[in-house]
């Protein structure tokens, strides 16, 4: 999992690759663990996946972006915590 590009301004790319199909949640908070917004939160395919963010609203700083994945086909879960700069 990644962003680009990273600083940003204004919109930044999620990328994530899933082994399988998978129910997917992405969400952004900001530096001190507020909660911002919810990218996605579905089933996506095995394969590569990109999410845009349009960060228009928001203040330069970090952000940190979670996503938690469970397989449908078994009982794997996980989940993937990165971090992102917005520069205005």
């Amino acid at each position: 999992m990644q962003n680009y590009p990273n600083p940003f301004n204004p919109s930044t790319t999620i990328s994530f690759k899933l082994p399988e199909r998978s129910s997917i949640k992405l969400e952004i908070y900001d530096s001190i663990g507020q909660y911002i917004t919810t990218l996605t939160d579905g089933i996506f395919d095995s394969g590569l996946h990109e999410l845009n963010w349009e960060a228009y609203n928001y203040s330069s700083g970090v952000y940190i972006y979670r996503l938690e994945a469970q397989s449908l086909n078994n009982a794997e879960h996980s989940v993937q915590i990165k971090s992102m700069v917005l520069m205005k």
